[in-house]
């Protein structure tokens, strides 16, 4: 009795656990484009899933980070993390999101201080709830301090390149 009843409890922490996960690298079938998509989180598995988020290891390649706003970013960004909201169908997001990776590699930021998630054309990301970001669109770079948002770099950079932004963002005080 004893032994089917601590066999029932495994079981059921085994099915919880395996239901509280949440699915990473999703790929769906977007109905209106008619062709596949990245949903929800994503790591960076997902992210050089060149089938569904096309022609971005080019965009990687070629972007050219500037070395000096590099350093200036390793510098000051100890205290922050950033969500990455993207869609894998857009345009802004197949260039910026691949030129924002490098920038993150060739400054030495921590990549586990970057969330990158994946919405579809309605900027929902399937199981994970952006409703509270306002997301308008995408590539949508969220940058905050202490959990506090201190600024947003959306869609393009509001300078020349987003380092620039990033390093404009980090800055403020």
């Amino acid at each position: 009795m004893r032994l089917t009843f601590l066999t029932l409890v495994l079981f059921a922490i085994v099915v919880i656990s395996c239901t509280a996960q949440q699915e990473i690298n999703k790929v769906v079938i977007d109905p209106n484009l008619k062709k596949e998509i990245l949903l929800g989180s994503i790591n960076e598995t997902g992210l050089i899933n060149y089938s569904v988020f096309k022609n971005t290891e080019m965009y990687y390649q070629v972007y050219e980070v500037d070395q000096e706003l590099s350093k200036i970013i390793k510098e000051n960004s100890k205290d922050i993390s950033i969500k990455v909201i993207f869609g894998s169908w857009c345009g802004d997001s197949k260039i910026n999101v691949p030129a924002f990776q490098k920038i993150v590699d060739t400054s030495g930021f921590d990549k586990s201080k970057v969330e990158y998630i994946a919405v579809d054309r309605k900027k929902k990301g399937g199981s994970v709830d952006v409703s509270d970001l306002d997301v308008k669109y995408v590539p949508t770079f969220i940058f905050y301090r202490n959990k506090k948002e201190l600024d947003r770099i959306v869609e393009y950079p509001k300078s020349e390149t987003i380092e620039q932004d990033w390093v404009d963002i980090v800055s403020k005080k």
